[in-house]
């Protein structure tokens, strides 16, 4: 029950770091008031902890839809049904039974009769063996065993997860600042391009400048291109970490 406040608790501890950023506190809040320290702090622990909060609460619900989860479950469900078959071999069996005879003559009447004749019988059966409960016993703790150590692999395969869909997460935002970045530098490139022309074109600028202007301007655009393509990339990985790309159930 404490299990995901306590993981929630260790990721947000290591994450913010607080004792390696009291330098960087110390630094940027130096010859302030004790109050605006104080409010400096609390706004960011809160700002820290609500993002955090979001990042854990997509990473929950991605870990419903990622086929490994689901995997998992019914495995685990299989074998929940395999211990539960398992333990009714070693209990004493009651069987019905019951059957219909029709003959000529019917040698379950006596004395027998050159006629056809019907005839029933009902009645119950119980049976139990000894040698059952050992070897019912020994299947369940193998039961029990594959049981344990798929809740194991479950562990290491969600921890491997939530890694996963946190690094999407993180490339996807480097991946969009990255391409915005590349657009400006686009942006600059080129208005640089067309300084340099009409320098040119007035006899204020080399042929020289003008053509490490266009090359600049060339490397931009590819730039540009390989940060559109890293950001496709990006979310594609993203989307395949939270389990959108999974058809529903």
């Amino acid at each position: 029950m404490l299990e995901q406040p306590l993981k929630f608790f260790v990721v947000f501890f290591v994450v913010v770091e607080p004792v390696s950023l009291i330098p960087v506190f110390s630094a940027l809040t130096q010859g302030a008031t004790k109050s605006y320290k104080h409010r400096m702090a609390v706004k960011a622990v809160t700002v820290a902890a609500v993002i955090l909060a979001v990042v854990e609460a997509v990473v929950l619900k991605a870990l419903e839809k990622r086929p490994e989860m689901r995997a998992f479950e019914h495995s685990d469900s299989s074998l929940k049904e395999q211990r539960s078959a398992t333990r009714s071999t070693g209990l004493p069996r009651l069987d019905a039974f019951g059957n219909g005879y029709v003959a000529n003559p019917n040698q379950r009447i006596f004395p027998p009769r050159e006629e056809w004749k019907a005839t029933w019988d009902v009645g119950v059966q119980l049976s139990w063996s000894p040698n059952d409960t050992g070897t019912t016993d020994a299947a369940m703790r193998s039961i029990d065993a594959k049981r344990r150590k798929l809740d194991a692999d479950r562990a290491a395969v969600k921890d491997a997860l939530r890694d996963e869909i946190r690094a999407a997460l993180v490339a996807s935002k480097e991946a969009v600042v990255a391409a915005e970045t590349a657009s400006r530098g686009l942006t600059a490139a080129e208005e640089s391009y067309r300084v340099r022309r009409e320098l040119f074109e007035l006899g204020r600028a080399t042929d020289v400048e003008w053509i490490d202007a266009e090359t600049d301007v060339l490397r931009a655009r590819l730039e540009m291109i390989q940060a559109r393509v890293d950001a496709r990339v990006a979310h594609v990985q993203l989307v395949h970490a939270v389990g959108r790309d999974v058809l529903p159930r």
